[in-house]
C-alpha cells in the first residue's frame, strides 16, 4: 500500500505542477496581449513616431520569443517529470497487484 500511497502522492504532484505551470504561462500570455494592445492603440501619425514604434514592437517581439523559448523549456521539463512519473507508475503497479492479491488471499 505504501507504494500505491508513493505512487498517487507522485501523480498529485505532478498535476499540481502542470496546472501551475499552465497559470505561469496563462499570465506570461496575458501580459504579452496586454502590452501588444497597449502598443497598438499607440499607433503615431507622424513618421517619427512610427519608426519608434516599430522599434518598440521589434523589441517587444523579442521579449515575446524569449518567453516563447521559457515556456517550451517549461513544458519541456513537465514532460520529462509526466514521462518519469508514469515509469515510476509502472514499476510500482505489479507490486500493488501482488499487494492486492495477498491481502485478498488474507
Amino acid at each position: 500500500m505504501a507504494d500505491y500511497e508513493v505512487a498517487a502522492h507522485m501523480l498529485g504532484e505532478c498535476e499540481r505542477r502542470v496546472v501551475e505551470a499552465e497559470i505561469c504561462l496563462q499570465a506570461k500570455i496575458d501580459a504579452l496581449q496586454m502590452e501588444y494592445d497597449l502598443l497598438a492603440k499607440e499607433v503615431p501619425k507622424k513618421e517619427k513616431e512610427e519608426v519608434r514604434l516599430e522599434k518598440i514592437i521589434v523589441e517587444a517581439g523579442a521579449r515575446f520569443k524569449a518567453i516563447l523559448v521559457g515556456i517550451n523549456m517549461l513544458q519541456r521539463r513537465n514532460e520529462e517529470f509526466l514521462v518519469d512519473s508514469q515509469r515510476y507508475m509502472d514499476e510500482v503497479e505489479p507490486n500493488l497487484k501482488s499487494a492486492i492479491t495477498v491481502v485478498e488471499v488474507l
